[in-house]
């Protein structure tokens, strides 16, 4: 039996209620050692249960009252919209996630952002997105990005991110890209840019796609049996039309 879209609100509002009562039993946690005592009964991994306990902080975080008001909002507002896109926004979730993306927006414009976030179905990618263009990408703090230790690790890191901007671009600038797509409705396109950022943006695809190239080229001759996918699709071919029946 298919979920109706309340009943999904409702789970997500129940997670996360635990998911904030895991960051009172944290934020009640006197030292270290009760901390991680603390960390590991609730079943967090410790920079989660960082993120649960600054969620639960009245200070830092949201109050129990700012709780009941998100839950109340995440469980009464219906999608914005035409029925198409509500019906594309189907199986959205409003998890933890998207809570602790939230910590990072000043409280008195918080109300706002969530509002928009749950109305409009924003994924955790759009809610970044929104969260960076508000208030800037942080550029200090956090977790330490994890770097292979070896040779060959790194460069398959670093083809992954290549294949990342790739497809960003794949969809941003449909009409420069060699692979065969159409502008997709909804979002902008890199001609839109001023034409310093429109120019430096492909510049940079461009580099990044010969690096690409040069990493996947490298990590083929070490290993002659690797299975990548193809990471330069060329165009699709239109579909051939079916065969006429012969007439009798």
């Amino acid at each position: 039996m298919k979920r109706t879209t309340t009943t999904v609100a409702q789970h997500s509002a129940a997670a996360i209620r635990a998911f904030y009562e895991k960051g009172e039993a944290l934020f009640s946690a006197e030292g270290s050692a009760e901390f991680r005592q603390t960390a590991a009964r609730v079943r967090l991994e410790m920079h989660t249960a960082r993120l649960a306990r600054q969620f639960a902080d009245p200070d830092l975080g949201y109050t129990t009252k700012e709780l009941d008001e998100l839950c109340r909002l995440l469980e009464t507002t219906p999608p914005a919209g035409a029925a198409a896109a509500q019906a594309r926004n189907a199986k959205w979730r409003f998890g933890t996630t998207h809570v602790i993306r939230l910590l990072a927006v000043p409280r008195r414009d918080r109300k706002e952002v969530q509002r928009k976030a749950i109305k409009n179905r924003w994924s955790v990618a759009r809610l970044m997105t929104e969260v960076a263009r508000r208030y800037g990408v942080r550029k200090s703090g956090g977790r330490s990005r994890s770097v292979a230790e070896d040779e060959e690790g790194l460069m398959t890191q670093i083809e992954l991110l290549c294949e990342s901007w790739r497809r960003f671009l794949l969809a941003a600038d449909p009409e420069r890209s060699a692979e065969a797509v159409v502008k997709t409705a909804g979002h902008a396109i890199v001609d839109e840019l001023p034409d310093k950022v429109k120019a430096q943006t492909r510049l940079v695809g461009q580099e990044v796609r010969r690096l690409q190239e040069m990493v996947t080229d490298e990590l083929g001759e070490r290993n002659p049996h690797r299975s990548a996918r193809p990471p330069f699709a060329v165009a699709v071919p239109a579909a051939k039309a079916p065969p006429s029946r012969a007439r009798g």
